[in-house]
């Protein structure tokens, strides 16, 4: 059941961070009696999320549900900040996924959108092809000299909104392994040096990051030994984790929201 008043809860990120407030039983199905999660900005690059905003033409999205046209709309138009004004969460949980992993589609020299599986799914792009550049990871250098640029403007920004203590970086790893259903560790295909570079690049990313927000707290389940399992529900992965780790994480945030709200603020529905 819903706590009467539950914290209240953001995430700006990937299934690293959103996935733990799910009610099923592979993730955490009682987190609705402690928290409530006002808003998500799923699967947005912070240089898009940083960048001019563009017209959202829903029409070339009606494939998806209102929740991922309603993603895909705040990445087009950069509303990210006024929601999060709106919503006014408690503590907002940030992960670095889509700055890892997805491209960006510049749109007339001006406009960035993050190339998440929304836009790839859609034939918005194909339309724009005459005026869509891209930028990836092949030019790691020139990359990172844009996202250092957006990082930085996000977390100045950021503050104006939520205190550093309340903002909660959420540290993901990709992986090599998972269970499969009858239990036995399996490799995925993913070469294990590919793994190797996400990894380091989410170390220097989170690491800049908390460099900028030196009071952020810090969830951490990379150390626990958690693999994949070829049961997630939404498909398995090198990003996806077994049950554990979601309950882990709970687990820390948990702790992380106790030593917050040190005058006994809720502590008692969290604690149980």
């Amino acid at each position: 059941e819903a706590a009467e008043d539950p914290v209240k809860i953001a995430v700006y990120g990937s299934c690293y961070s959103r996935a733990a407030f799910n009610s099923q039983p592979y993730f955490n199905p009682d987190y609705k009696e402690k928290y409530k999660v006002v808003y998500t900005q799923f699967h947005s690059n912070t240089i898009s999320t940083m960048s001019n905003p563009i017209e959202y033409k829903e029409a070339y999205f009606r494939q998806y549900n209102e929740a991922e046209k309603g993603f895909i709309q705040d990445d087009f138009e950069k509303t990210f900040f006024q929601k999060i004004s709106q919503s006014a969460p408690e503590f907002l949980i940030i992960d670095f996924y889509s700055d890892v992993f997805l491209d960006l589609a510049v749109i007339n020299n001006k406009h960035i959108i993050t190339g998440n599986y929304f836009l790839r799914g859609s034939q918005y792009l194909y339309d724009a092809s005459g005026s869509v550049e891209f930028i990836n990871r092949k030019n790691m250098d020139s990359y990172l000299i844009q996202w250092r640029d957006a990082v930085e403007r996000f977390a100045a920004k950021i503050k104006e909104y939520l205190p550093e203590e309340r903002i909660i970086l959420q540290k993901a790893r990709s992986i090599g392994e998972f269970y499969s259903k009858s239990g036995d560790r399996q490799k995925f295909s993913t070469p294990a040096e590919q793994v190797d570079f996400n990894n380091y690049l989410y170390e220097y990313m989170e690491r800049y990051f908390l460099q900028l927000m030196p009071k952020a707290q810090i969830i951490d389940v990379t150390n626990y030994g958690f693999i994949g399992h070829e049961t997630y529900p939404d498909g398995n992965s090198i990003n996806h984790y077994e049950p554990s780790y979601y309950k882990e994480l709970m687990k820390q945030l948990d702790h992380i929201v106790i030593r917050t709200t040190a005058n006994g603020y809720k502590v008692k529905e969290l604690i149980h």
